[in-house]
C-alpha cells in the first residue's frame, strides 16, 4: 500500500488578519518577558512564590539548568512543590536516582501529588 501524497491548499488571507495575529504573537512574547522581569524581581527578593513559576518559564525556553537552580533554591526555602517539579525534570532527563530522592523530599514537605504518586507506586518501595 502507498503512503498518502501531501498536498498543499493555498489561502489568501487578508492583511488584516494578518496583522492580527501578528500582533497576537507580539502580546504573547511581550508578556512573557514581562512575566519573567517580575518574577526574577521576586527571586532577587526570595519570594518562595517566584521560583516555581520562573523555573517553569525557563525550562519551557530550554534553559533546564537554570531552572534546576531555581527549583533546588524554592525547595530550601520551604517550597515542596519546587521539589515535586524538580524530580519531573530529572525523570524526563533520565536522572532515576536523583529524582527519586527530589520526589520523597517532594512528599515529605507535603506535596500531595507526590504522597500520592508514592502511595500508588512501587516507586515508594525502593
Amino acid at each position: 500500500m502507498s503512503r498518502p501524497s501531501r498536498f498543499f491548499v493555498v489561502v489568501h488571507v487578508p492583511t488584516r488578519v494578518r496583522v492580527l495575529i501578528w500582533r497576537i504573537s507580539s502580546l504573547r512574547r511581550s508578556r512573557a518577558e514581562e512575566a519573567e522581569r517580575v518574577l526574577r524581581a521576586g527571586v532577587e527578593l526570595d519570594e518562595v512564590e517566584s521560583h516555581l513559576p520562573l523555573a517553569n518559564l525557563l525550562e519551557s525556553k530550554g534553559d533546564v539548568g537554570e531552572a534546576i537552580e531555581l527549583l533546588e533554591r524554592g525547595y530550601r526555602l520551604g517550597d515542596p512543590h519546587s521539589a515535586y517539579n524538580l524530580y519531573l525534570i530529572l525523570h524526563e532527563r533520565d536522572a532515576e536516582k536523583e529524582a527519586r530522592t527530589w520526589l520523597w523530599r517532594a512528599a515529605e514537605g507535603g506535596d500531595e501529588v507526590a504522597i500520592r504518586w508514592l502511595a500508588e507506586s512501587s516507586e515508594g518501595l525502593e
